[in-house]
């Protein structure tokens, strides 16, 4: 089943997977100590879902984010929660993977959350 796909069918389910979870403390926490992002200047997530993680750790940080987000629903929040942050995203494409094709080069890439999506 394609990516999108699987969310039109079951629009609900990624959230009642992670609702039990505190996902952004977690994961936030976890990249922060690990010191895997202490020299980045910038990250690019893929599979970025509503940002809430990369947007914390990039105003906290300082580092540029750029984001990709197949979802729409997740893409506009994505984008609704950086301009609440007061963080510019390098740039922000809603689309898949094999559709992305970035001008920039990044020093960190992450995929938090898409590991079944692509």
């Amino acid at each position: 089943m394609e990516y999108l796909e699987y969310f039109k069918r079951f629009p609900d389910a990624y959230a009642r997977i992670v609702k039990s979870l505190n996902r952004i403390e977690t994961l936030s926490q976890y990249l922060r100590s690990s010191g895997f992002l202490d020299e980045a200047a910038s990250v690019l997530s893929i599979g970025c879902g509503d940002g809430a993680v990369e947007i914390r750790l990039a105003h906290e940080m300082g580092f540029s984010l750029g984001v990709v987000e197949p979802a729409a629903e997740y893409m506009e929040s994505c984008r609704k929660r950086a301009k609440r942050a007061g963080i510019e995203l390098r740039e922000a494409h809603q689309e898949t993977l094999q559709d992305y094709n970035s001008p920039f080069r990044y020093d960190v890439v992450l995929s938090l959350y898409s590991w079944f999506a692509f």
